[in-house]
């Protein structure tokens, strides 16, 4: 967001460019004159396009913020506090998970993704999920051979087994 440096007494729209644009601006001022705190989760920023003027999509940052009045022996707001987390990194594997879910979603074929050592189902096609005679949410986060023994006697389970291997 910005560089590493003392921010102390730095005017707000210089420590986060692109401040009054995004709209933190007017936030700040509405903490300072209820006096509630302000709390936002995944909330985008987007920095200045690069001087060759094309956004692209991993410019795009995602925060989880809070700003925090302080207030004088008068009770009057006179400080903020802000903090920041970077959770860049949890948007986009969530963004990716959806996309993978509607993308299985929609494929005529049975479709099934694990996880770990002990295969836990994290996404499985509607069409897979008839082997089960379960619904997906039964499925879901459960080994798959536990959830859809069929598979285990059709020989997956070895071949699976060498992906860790």
């Amino acid at each position: 967001l910005v560089e590493a440096r003392p921010l102390a007494g730095e005017p707000w729209a210089s420590v986060i460019p692109r401040a009054e644009e995004q709209g933190l601006l007017d936030i700040f001022a509405r903490v300072v004159a209820s006096g509630e705190p302000f709390q936002a989760r995944d909330f985008p920023y987007r920095p200045a396009l690069p001087p060759d003027g094309i956004a692209r999509p991993n410019d795009m940052r995602y925060w989880d913020w809070q700003c925090l009045p302080l207030g004088s022996t008068f009770g009057a707001v006179d400080r903020l506090v802000v903090i920041l987390a970077d959770v860049t990194d949890r948007q986009r594997q969530r963004r990716t998970e959806l996309i993978n879910r509607r993308f299985v979603t929609q494929v005529s074929l049975g479709v099934l993704a694990t996880t770990g050592i002990d295969h836990r189902v994290v996404v499985v096609s509607p069409r897979l999920v008839y082997l089960g005679d379960q619904t997906v949410s039964r499925l879901i986060g459960r080994p798959v051979f536990a959830a859809l023994p069929v598979l285990a006697s059709a020989g997956l389970a070895p071949l699976m087994a060498e992906v860790y291997a």
